[in-house]
């Protein structure tokens, strides 16, 4: 009688646990570089009406 193999072998499961920790390894700098650069962004523009405002009120009583 053959012996039907079923599931996957260990070392298997390790070879794609590796490969998932490569692409974690490589994928988590970009990312954290991405959410830096959005934090960056959302205070720009978070900072651009008051910005105006201080310009606009500069501009029309540059004594005040």
């Amino acid at each position: 009688m053959k012996r039907v193999s079923k599931g996957f072998t260990l070392i298997e499961l390790m070879i794609v646990i590796a490969i998932v920790a490569i692409l974690l390894a490589l994928a988590l700098p970009a990312y954290q570089d991405y959410t830096i650069r959005a934090k960056v962004t959302e205070g720009l523009s978070v900072a651009a009406s008051p910005k105006l405002a201080v310009s606009e009120t500069c501009q029309s009583d540059p004594l005040a």
